[in-house]
């Protein structure tokens, strides 16, 4: 017994030498990209180029693909206010900041290429992009919320009830790269009595929190969506009240859409959830995007964990940390890890984005103690690629 508990001892600091120091992500472009870096990935880009040979054409598209990638992912980190400060690198810039790409759905004639492609953009790269810019960026997704999609019409409000082309418009709405996940409720017999559109609209703190709880989200959003006829040009009208609750504070906003055609209002309904993510992916932007300003910064922190899935799940989550720059282990042991942290930003930020990580941190006179937070370990940093609309089930 004594030499299976040694070996069993000596697996255990084998696999944390291993592990002694990492980089949240690596340094040069790789075959195999880090999926840990998901937001920083951009996927299904479209390329169509015809030139005088489809060799000619395929060089052309694989770097006008990278530039439409690169403004996609700008789109997502940067605020729109930023959009007009946006670097525009050129040719051997752009080729820096791409960490690896592949190519699906490849097609090609005598003159043609026609593709789609998935970039992978190294993200210390693009951080000091945009630092030269004077641009703060955001480095992780907000933990998701759930959506109540409140149907008014003719002086009617439906939550639960059929017909409600709101609801469903939500639940069918393709997934995306949004900052800010939402879940779908699926409106079973549980949801039902759990909330009614007029304890929605009231914001009852209770039931809102309570269904929150069921499906696991960090808050709740209550969209309301109204629709009527714009008395100008006789065209349907989408009039949006989104009224997000979290951490006992809530905020609105209000907006408006016009259709462009008097016979269907679908497209008017997609247009409204299209806006609906984006305000709540700008608001998430505008409380946590890093300042660009400011030069590294290092702080100690002491991990606990229970064993060594404990110890990789809590280094994979500090690795996704795009603020994070280096972690160096200077003295660990099996329940216990003293680090080095190396990152962008202020201290307030890098502790909101660990504890968006899923894990739970306290401020000691010495140092930060880190522990994975109970019930987290579906959580992710950078998000894993969460789409941005989920229709989930029943917990």
């Amino acid at each position: 017994m004594a030499l299976a508990g040694g070996r069993l001892r000596s697996l255990f600091w084998c696999l944390l030498l291993a592990t002694a120091v990492w980089l949240p992500g690596p340094i040069h472009a790789q075959i195999v990209p880090d999926q840990s870096d998901d937001l920083f990935t951009v996927r299904k880009v479209p390329v169509d180029v015809t030139a005088d040979t489809a060799a000619a054409a395929s060089v052309r598209a694989l770097a006008d693909g990278e530039r439409l990638a690169l403004q996609r992912l700008l789109e997502r980190l940067t605020s729109r206010a930023d959009a007009k400060r946006w670097p525009r690198p050129d040719d051997a810039q752009l080729a820096s900041l791409v960490r690896a790409l592949e190519v699906a759905d490849e097609r090609t004639s005598t003159v043609r290429y026609l593709a789609n492609l998935t970039v992978h953009f190294n993200r210390q790269a693009v951080r000091r992009m945009l630092n030269e810019a004077g641009i703060g960026l955001v480095s992780a997704r907000a933990r998701p919320v759930i959506v109540l999609p409140v149907y008014r019409l003719a002086g009617t409000s439906s939550l639960w009830e059929d017909p409600n082309p709101w609801r469903a418009t939500w639940a069918g709405h393709p997934p995306g790269g949004g900052l800010a996940p939402v879940v779908v409720p699926i409106g079973d017999l549980d949801d039902v009595a759990a909330i009614n559109a007029a304890q929605a609209l009231a914001g009852d703190g209770q039931r809102l929190e309570a269904i929150a709880r069921r499906y696991g989200a960090e808050g709740t959003v209550v969209a309301v969506a109204t629709l009527a006829i714009d008395q100008d040009n006789g065209m349907p009208r989408l009039d949006l009240s989104v009224t997000r609750y979290s951490g006992g504070r809530d905020s609105t906003t209000v907006t408006s859409l016009t259709g462009v055609n008097r016979d269907t209002v679908a497209p008017l309904l997609d247009r409204g959830v299209d806006q609906v993510l984006s305000d709540l992916d700008e608001a998430w932007k505008a409380d946590n995007a890093l300042q660009s300003a400011g030069e590294e910064q290092r702080l100690v922190a002491t991990v606990g964990y229970e064993g060594v899935t404990e110890w990789l799940e809590l280094r994979r989550r500090l690795g996704q940390i795009a603020a994070v720059r280096r972690v160096d282990i200077v003295q660990f042991g099996p329940h216990e890890a003293r680090l080095n942290i190396t990152f962008f930003g202020e201290n307030a930020q890098l502790r909101q984005l660990i504890a968006q990580a899923g894990i739970e941190s306290l401020e000691r006179e010495e140092d930060l103690q880190l522990r994975l937070a109970p019930g987290a370990s579906s959580l992710s940093a950078s998000g894993g690629g969460a789409p941005a609309t989920i229709p989930v089930q029943k917990p």
